[in-house]
């Protein structure tokens, strides 16, 4: 009820603004969940940031889509939001930066150079590597294209690495990652080899430019290639 009639004001240290900051700690999800959405209506970026902070700090496990579609909502002006939600992420455990990152995804391409320097951090989470991965496949950043490349090629790290690479490459058409895309299909890792042929038929990448691969001697590159190929094919036919 206070969510939806937006009971609370702009002020942050109102009283009821302290109770709803208590249930947001509650054991229950529902009663978290709906604390958490008054906070967002209530259009004060103050309040909705000290909410993503108490969850962080009390290490409370509330699911990354809810939070980031919730941030969604806010009323308020998005960008100001996001701004100083950046400013607090080095204090919020992984699973929270990675929620957040996932909604600046959503809000636009700012953020771009500064998720790149964490992308190129190995002091970073994993998780928090592929959510920017992901958030560089919607926001292509130039900056981003040679560390793209070699991700997809680099088979020392774990596969997600080059299979998030393979994905965001969609969004960086060139000859050049053409053919890293082609030299995907041969991953060892079959997550790679699919995601390389989805990006490749995204590109609209010519029959032509792939029938080295489809009359090669890899049988796995092969068939992941004529897999999606004629699942592309089925989607067009019942699309027309």
């Amino acid at each position: 009820m206070i969510g939806q009639f937006r009971l609370l004001n702009a002020g942050f240290e109102d009283e009821l603004t302290r109770l709803v900051l208590q249930i947001l700690l509650h054991n229950s999800v529902y009663c978290r969940e709906n604390a958490f959405q008054a906070l967002v209506a209530s259009g004060n970026p103050q309040s909705v940031t000290q909410a993503v902070l108490l969850l962080s700090r009390n290490e409370i496990q509330h699911s990354q889509k809810l939070i980031s579609d919730d941030l969604l909502r806010f009323p308020g002006d998005q960008n100001a939001l996001a701004q100083q939600l950046w400013q607090r992420m080095d204090e919020l455990t992984p699973v929270y930066q990675c929620a957040l990152i996932n909604y600046f995804r959503m809000v636009g391409p700012q953020f771009a150079e500064l998720l790149f320097a964490r992308l190129n951090d190995p002091r970073q989470d994993p998780e928090i590597h592929f959510a920017v991965l992901r958030y560089l496949r919607r926001w292509p950043d130039p900056q981003a294209y040679p560390l793209l490349l070699e991700l997809l090629q680099d088979e020392s790290r774990s596969w997600e690495y080059a299979a998030l690479a393979a994905s965001a490459l969609d969004s960086y058409p060139g000859s050049q990652t053409i053919e890293c895309l082609k030299q995907g299909l041969h991953s060892r890792f079959w997550h790679v080899r699919y995601n390389s042929a989805q990006a490749l038929l995204n590109l609209h990448v010519p029959l032509a430019q792939m029938q080295d691969i489809l009359t090669g001697p890899d049988r796995y590159a092969r068939e992941i290639l004529e897999y999606k190929l004629k699942e592309n094919e089925g989607r067009e036919g019942t699309a027309g």
